[in-house]
């Protein structure tokens, strides 16, 4: 491994992993499947921004949710700026289908969404 500092090696955060190889091969072929069977049953793909207003979360789960006291992770920009790291995509899912006024669409409305999510969980 790499040196990062004096007796600090460059390595993965605990509770990740790389993929590459097999590995990724596996997880492609696992996503395409999933992909087929959500088009199969009328779900359409929706991409999530990773970052969101934190007062979505809080507002959505409750400021005295267990997500919202210990598992959101919440940043500050350089000018000042409150934003979070999305824990799920439910919300965010829930933020789309307001603002883009999917009501207006056939109900029901069926949405399927992948990516990374980020929670603050003790390994």
């Amino acid at each position: 491994m790499a040196q990062l500092a004096k007796n600090k090696m460059v390595k993965t955060i605990s509770g990740t992993r790389d993929l590459f190889g097999d590995d990724v091969r596996l997880w492609e072929r696992i996503v395409a499947v999933a992909k087929s069977i959500s088009h199969f049953y009328g779900f359409e793909e929706i991409e999530l921004p990773h970052i969101e207003d934190p007062g979505l979360f809080l507002t959505g789960l409750g400021k005295g949710s267990e997500l919202a006291k210990k598992q959101l992770y919440i940043l500050k920009t350089k000018e000042g700026e409150t934003l979070s790291l999305r824990p799920d995509g439910r919300v965010s899912a829930a933020r789309a289908f307001i603002q883009h006024n999917f009501a207006q669409l056939p109900q029901p409305v069926k949405l399927t969404y992948l990516g990374s999510m980020f929670r603050h969980d003790p390994l």
